[in-house]
């Protein structure tokens, strides 16, 4: 499945690393990397140790783009929320949205 994302910009993907012990990267933006496939961004990370990668979101776009790349690749997980930021957007609406994106499985 390809997600696409809002933050989209053309440039090479840098090189791979020497493979890690296997892990999980922690805080990763993945709609910010420019690239629409995924599965394919997990593909070359899974070449260099990484099994997983929790994608996190700083406002309700992203939250609901992570929350979509977490349904369609079973090595991502989403975090919901808003940035600190970003607060002047939390609207009771925003709030309920958050809410229920937090709560999906």
């Amino acid at each position: 499945m390809r997600v696409s994302s809002k933050r989209s910009a053309e440039r090479p993907a840098p090189p791979a690393p020497e493979p890690l012990t296997p892990l999980v990267d922690a805080h990763t933006h993945l709609d910010a990397c420019g690239v629409d496939d995924v599965p394919a961004i997990l593909d070359r990370a899974s070449a260099v140790g990484v099994q997983a990668v929790v994608t996190v979101a700083d406002d309700l776009d992203s939250a609901r783009w992570v929350t979509r790349a977490a349904d369609a690749d079973d090595r991502v997980y989403a975090a919901v929320a808003l940035h600190p930021t970003r607060t002047d957007s939390l609207t009771d609406g925003a709030r309920a949205e958050i809410e229920a994106l937090a709560a999906h499985p």
